[in-house]
């Protein structure tokens, strides 16, 4: 993952991920098939892990509010904690055409559907601006942690001074 969050999935060789990870190459077609799969299962890997942060914030705030402030904070942290993840997933995500873009789509509506229903709980729990479409907030706060990825900044005014 850091060779190919360094150098993108087009930088980098079967030979140099079977040589950082200390197996032989027929090791690495043998379990993922190809270099594309490879990259393919890294993605649904990390999001994986995302949405299990996020799903683990649920349940521990009372307030909706609350439960989505820490869902986008946990969000930013994990681009924090897998920066190599964070890099391909920009990358790769702007990419066009992208070789995993039906991936991305699915992947991303994963993400965006728990980030959805966060946001109508707040929206069940507080008055809402309705001109505002979920979608774009949706979208929006997926934005906010990917931004957080290629600045390494929060820019939020409640952001701890470590990070700021």
């Amino acid at each position: 993952m850091e060779l190919i969050g360094e150098r993108g999935a087009a930088g980098v060789t079967v030979d140099e991920i079977a040589a950082a990870a200390g197996v032989s190459k027929g090791t690495v077609y043998y379990n993922f098939g190809s270099k594309s799969d490879l990259i393919a299962q890294l993605l649904r890997h990390g999001v994986d892990i995302m949405l299990g942060r996020l799903q683990t914030i649920e349940g521990l705030h009372a307030d909706p509010l609350e439960a989505m402030e820490a869902m986008l904070g946990q969000a930013m942290d994990f681009m924090d904690d897998y920066p190599s993840f964070a890099r391909l997933w920009i990358s790769e995500n702007w990419r066009t055409p992208s070789e995993w873009g039906k991936l991305f789509v699915e992947l991303r509506s994963e993400l965006l559907a728990v980030i959805g229903a966060a946001i109508e709980k707040v929206a069940a729990t507080y008055t809402v601006d309705t001109g505002i479409a979920r979608a774009a907030l949706r979208r929006r706060c997926s934005e906010r942690s990917s931004w957080w990825a290629l600045t390494g900044r929060r820019t939020t005014p409640s952001a701890p001074a470590s990070r700021a």
